[in-house]
């Protein structure tokens, strides 16, 4: 975990737009388009109950790729559930 990355950020929220995230209300989630046409999404329930801290910990234990670009098969959402 990167904590002076979490200081920089007062909320979950902010710390995932500053990844280029977009709050989609329609699906509950948090969403980012990376190359190509593939989407990462962050179901909103993922971040109850979570510091930016804890949460830049359980991003870090389950490889979610918050600040790269990731690798997946084109047109397909990959859920960080």
């Amino acid at each position: 975990m990167n904590i002076p990355k979490a200081w920089h950020h007062n909320s979950i929220q902010d710390l995932l737009a500053s990844y280029g995230f977009m709050i989609d209300q329609d699906h509950s989630w948090f969403l980012k388009q990376t190359i190509g046409e593939e989407q990462l999404i962050i179901p909103f329930e993922e971040l109850v109950g979570h510091t930016v801290s804890s949460f830049l910990d359980k991003a870090e234990r389950r490889g979610w790729p918050l600040a790269t670009q990731a690798a997946a098969p084109s047109g397909q959402l990959v859920p960080f559930i």
